[in-house]
């Protein structure tokens, strides 16, 4: 018995959670490019097909002040179109140009990313929910909104580190090159 072939694509822009998508978790204040949602799009027209607006969705417990940019990211990390900003709960990327190209049966995945303010954002949460793609294919294959998982923000722990100068401390003065296991600088941290 042979294995069924695989059914081809439906014409169209299918758009999905990447099963790699950020899991619920914690981000950080000040945290730039912090993961919020991955997304595939499969173009299953004929031609390359391009993406020319996406709708995002503010979600969690906060505010549009909470991301203070937001950003698309390609496979390769590299910035995808402008940044925007959440205004009344929404952002959105348009460019009738195109925001980015979905070769004909290829899949894109997209990582959307935003910059978390550097104070006053502990204790909220935050999210993302795809609720429109707009672009230049037959069809769109979604079922919209699609909502990333909600993320904690916590605050930044700060560390620091002192070295008194006034510390006593002693270094080699002689090393030779070859031998192993001499001290260069020792003190009190």
């Amino acid at each position: 018995v042979g294995v069924p072939p695989t059914p081809p694509a439906a014409a169209g822009l299918k758009v999905e959670v990447a099963p790699d998508t950020p899991a619920a978790g914690v981000i950080l204040q000040g945290q730039v490019r912090a993961p919020l949602l991955k997304l595939n799009f499969t173009n299953g027209d004929t031609t390359e097909g391009k993406v020319t607006e996406i709708t995002l969705k503010r979600i969690g417990i906060g505010n549009d002040g909470l991301l203070t940019a937001v950003y698309l990211v390609d496979e390769q990390g590299n910035r995808v179109g402008d940044e925007t900003i959440f205004s009344n709960g929404v952002a959105k990327f348009t460019n009738s140009a195109g925001i980015f190209s979905v070769a004909a049966g290829a899949t894109k995945s997209i990582l959307v990313v935003g910059d978390v303010v550097s104070s006053g954002g502990s204790g909220y949460t935050i999210g993302v929910s795809l609720t429109d793609v707009k672009g230049t294919f037959t069809a769109l294959n979604a079922t919209l909104p699609i909502n990333g998982n909600i993320m904690s923000i916590g605050a930044q722990v700060t560390t620091r580190v002192d070295i008194d100068s006034g510390d006593a401390h002693t270094a080699t003065t002689s090393i030779q090159a070859g031998k192993t296991d001499q001290t260069v600088w020792e003190g009190t941290i």
